[in-house]
């Protein structure tokens, strides 16, 4: 789905006469959702850096102010590099793996099911995957969480 909200500047960072970033700075203010919010978010900006949303490690939404924009831009035109997402987990498709589900009595208990989907990353910087199981049905659930299953062990 292609992004609605509009970018209010853009900047191009060039190093050697070549591109090295796109950075577009969308207003902080267009994802607040409560009046408290929109304070908040005044003078910060969203970052887009070459069609891809900067975003903090764990996965949440950075939102930064023009010294932090400054100091990113000065960083990239030094010849600095923006570190690359982590890379998503070895959970192929069709993956049998067990699920926690309850605790019973103190002891874990766990489903076993396959994966339905690759590893996607979600809002929160997770990875998930789709899993079938007995009583809820198809749900995403969090990659830390599982566990390979193997009849072996």
């Amino acid at each position: 789905m292609a992004e609605k909200r509009k970018f209010s500047s853009s900047i191009c960072v060039k190093v050697n006469a070549k591109t090295t970033a796109k950075i577009e700075l969308f207003p902080a203010e267009q994802w607040a959702k409560t009046a408290q919010e929109i304070t908040a978010f005044a003078g910060r900006f969203r970052l887009r850096i070459n069609r891809r949303w900067h975003d903090l490690p764990e996965g949440a939404m950075a939102l930064l102010d023009s010294q932090q924009i400054g100091i990113l831009v000065a960083s990239l035109a030094a010849g600095g590099h923006l570190t690359e997402p982590p890379a998503a987990p070895d959970l192929p498709r069709g993956t049998s793996v067990r699920i926690p589900t309850r605790k019973l009595a103190g002891v874990q208990q766990y489903e076993i099911s396959r994966t339905h989907t690759e590893p996607m990353r979600g809002h929160d910087g997770r990875f998930y995957v789709n899993v079938v199981l007995f009583k809820e049905g198809s749900i995403m659930v969090p990659v830390d969480t599982l566990r390979r299953y193997s009849k072996d062990k």
